[in-house]
């Protein structure tokens, strides 16, 4: 459920409802405050109105992708782990990319390189953009807490993404986050004390009760942005 807790959050819902259906989803409803809190009693207090999406899921992030790479390889995938891109060369009849384990031929190159894929980008030959790294910091907590959160909160979407959610996990515990910040190093994966601080302010404000609770454990990772104009 996306939660309004400004008269302009409040206003977006309707255009959000409208994009939804236009994607062919048709499940959202715009919800009242008193629904919002029938559903979820410990959220914080403030909030003017919710928008629903029953769809909206969890998922184990770690053995998802184990699951699907293992079904590419039992129907036929080669699946070269460490390997790492040196070089591309365009041909005629495929592509070769030049790899520490050797070359790999193909006719289409998908690059889903992630932080690398504006360098794996330029080894053909293109400079279209630029990879910009943006670290999202979480803080978890420990399983007592997972009464209090019956579905996935979510903040009203602004153009740096959904902002800070407070949402269940597959193994029981309760996170929150992340961060959105923007930086250079793109191996910076170490959390920080900033970080904590605006996720302990922002999840307070969401759901007070629960930061009476034990934090069990906090991590990070990097995504990579890039500017849409450039592409």
């Amino acid at each position: 459920m996306l939660v309004a807790w400004t008269e302009e959050e409040r206003d977006a819902l309707p255009g959000l409802k409208d994009k939804a259906e236009r994607n062919g989803y048709h499940e959202c409803e715009i919800v009242t405050a008193d629904d919002v809190y029938r559903r979820v009693p410990d959220l914080g207090p403030g909030a003017l109105a919710g928008l629903t999406a029953p769809g909206e899921s969890i998922i184990c992030t770690w053995t998802t992708n184990l699951a699907l790479a293992t079904d590419a390889v039992l129907r036929g995938v080669r699946l070269l782990r460490g390997a790492r891109v040196t070089g591309a060369a365009i041909g005629n009849e495929h592509t070769t990319l030049r790899t520490t384990r050797g070359d790999v031929h193909g006719r289409w190159v998908v690059n889903a390189a992630g932080l690398g894929s504006d360098y794996l980008d330029a080894e053909f030959g293109h400079h279209r953009f630029t990879v910009t790294p943006r670290r999202g910091e979480l803080l978890v907590f420990d399983k007592l807490t997972r009464p209090m959160m019956p579905l996935i909160v979510l903040a009203v979407p602004s153009s740096r993404g959904k902002g800070v959610l407070v949402s269940p996990t597959i193994y029981g515990n309760v996170m929150v986050g992340p961060t959105s910040e923007i930086l250079e190093d793109r191996t910076a994966t170490g959390t920080s004390e900033e970080g904590f601080a605006f996720l302990v302010s922002k999840g307070r404000a969401l759901m007070p009760a629960l930061f009476d609770d034990e934090i069990t454990a906090t991590y990070a990772g990097l995504r990579a942005a890039i500017d849409p104009a450039t592409i």
